[in-house]
């Protein structure tokens, strides 16, 4: 039979295009090619969902098990000395390469937990659909045999209800479908050779030295970046704010403060600074430049990470899409944050709660107007002036070693400490009160946990950096000296 419509004109019409040819189509021939091409794309289109919802499925469980593995583990999941970034990549990649680089303990911690992979997850969601279809034909099977007639001949009101419904059913075999590779994977493990501890395997671990570890969080910022004292002291809280979360992953505060790097010109290290967060904060994926609203709530809400966005001057301009983006920037500063997407006839709900660094040019500050006034307000601001002559090191190979031993230690202390920082109530400096308290609050708490002397720290770089906008105390009194060298005639 030849084609009516050529091929090529149906697969390249939009759907409006289709209800066009249909209404003018002359033919039945016409419009039943019409109707075809209609029916192909709704099968395609219910394929697609299916393997993003099965997908989506198995994203969730996974995520569930890495985060579990984290906290089981202290974030010990990558081999020392393994270029691997994120352990994330230890569930999305192959089985090859996730045995490559975890760590021992993962392996071990793997054996009563067998990975979930985009493979084993459909095999088990496919054997609760057999079991499933398995139970229900056999109590047709059994119908018939009671009634000594074809089940499709019984009356609903002769045969027994079923205690349990379809999808009751259906999850039911799903568990049992759970259960048994779980039983399959003791079996391995009673089976396997004996796996030989690792030299220097501390199950017992000892708790982090919070004053510690943060003293060298500070010493490494000063080392590759060009920051005041106080901002080093605010960054490097921050970095541990970061990974106070709850069992969900989730950032587990009230409010999280953006941290705002700006500069009056290019080359004062702010996209450096955001590198070294690349490197101590947790769930990190490089620094982003103009993302859209959708792919800020995607970094937030599913991969839970923390967002680090470059350019902001660029991203701050005028138009209606930049709005969406600063409106989840300024919503998400607090645990209610949350961005509502109509897809089709159904609601999307995303949590865009969680932590987030900026850098850019200050002319986002000076050209934008009020535009910027909310984000501003939600925000701890370091000003970035250019390195001295001797300027900073650079970022190498010991910086990535110094930078993943550190993110573990800071994630240790945090889940050791989390009950006290998510429930303390920080005494705040003189004249910080309302949003500018919110925001601060998790950053000086922490400082007292960790130390009397951390606590001061921390209320000292909120003085500077809050209540006299970044400016230090030698810094105005450089300044005061300047001016004496320019107007001591005059004074």
């Amino acid at each position: 039979m030849t084609a009516v419509i050529a091929e090529p004109v149906l697969r390249s019409a939009s759907w409006d295009d289709l209800a066009v040819m249909w209404h003018e189509a002359v033919t039945d021939a016409e419009r039943e090619e019409v109707l075809s091409e209609g029916k192909r794309r709704e099968r395609l289109e219910a394929q697609r969902r299916a393997r993003n919802a099965e997908r989506a499925e198995w994203l969730d469980a996974a995520h569930a098990q890495y985060t579990a593995a984290e906290a089981a583990l202290r974030g010990n999941l990558v081999r020392a000395g393994s270029p691997v970034a994120d352990a994330w990549s230890l569930w999305s990649g192959s089985e090859q390469y996730a045995m490559a680089h975890c760590s021992e303990e993962l392996r071990l911690w793997w054996l009563d937990h067998p990975r979930t992979t985009v493979t084993n997850w459909r095999n088990q969601v496919a054997q609760g659909r057999h079991r499933y279809r398995d139970d229900r034909d056999a109590e047709t099977t059994q119908g018939e045999t009671m009634t000594g007639q074809p089940a499709e001949t019984v009356s609903a009101t002769d045969r027994t209800p079923s205690p349990l419904t379809d999808a009751e059913r259906y999850a039911a075999a799903r568990e049992n479908a759970r259960a048994a590779v779980t039983e399959r994977a003791a079996q391995h493990k009673a089976t396997a050779v004996a796996v030989r501890e690792p030299a220097g395997l501390v199950r017992q671990r000892k708790a982090a030295d919070g004053a510690k570890v943060l003293g060298y969080v500070h010493t490494m910022l000063g080392r590759y970046a060009s920051l005041t004292p106080a901002a080093q002291d605010a960054v490097a809280l921050w970095a541990l704010h970061s990974h106070v979360r709850d069992g969900e992953g989730r950032l587990a505060w009230r409010a999280t403060p953006r941290l705002l790097l700006m500069s009056s010109q290019p080359g004062s290290g702010k996209s450096r600074v955001l590198e070294l967060l690349a490197l101590l904060c947790p769930h990190t994926f490089g620094l982003d430049t103009e993302p859209t609203a959708a792919g800020l709530a995607h970094t937030l809400d599913r991969e839970q990470a923390t967002a680090l966005i470059d350019e902001a001057d660029v991203l701050f301009g005028s138009g209606k899409r930049k709005e969406s983006v600063r409106a989840v920037i300024n919503s998400g500063y607090t645990r209610n944050g949350t961005v509502l997407r109509m897809r089709g006839s159904k609601a999307e709900r995303a949590r865009v709660f969680g932590p987030m660094a900026i850098a850019g040019l200050d002319v986002l500050e000076k050209a934008t107007g009020d535009a910027l006034t909310a984000l501003l307000d939600r925000c701890i601001i370091i000003r970035m002036t250019r390195a001295g002559k001797g300027g900073v090191a650079d970022l190498d190979g010991q910086a990535e070693r110094a930078g993943e031993l550190l993110r573990q230690a800071l994630a240790a202390w945090a889940q050791d400490h989390l009950i006290d920082l998510v429930t303390a109530v920080p005494a705040m400096p003189e004249g910080v009160h309302g949003r500018s308290a919110q925001i601060w609050q998790p950053l000086i708490a922490i400082g007292d946990e960790i130390s009397p002397e951390w606590g001061q720290r921390a209320r000292e770089a909120c003085d500077e950096l809050a209540v006299r906008g970044g400016v230090s105390d030698d810094a105005q009194q450089d300044a005061m000296d300047e001016l004496a060298g320019i107007f001591g005639e005059e004074d």
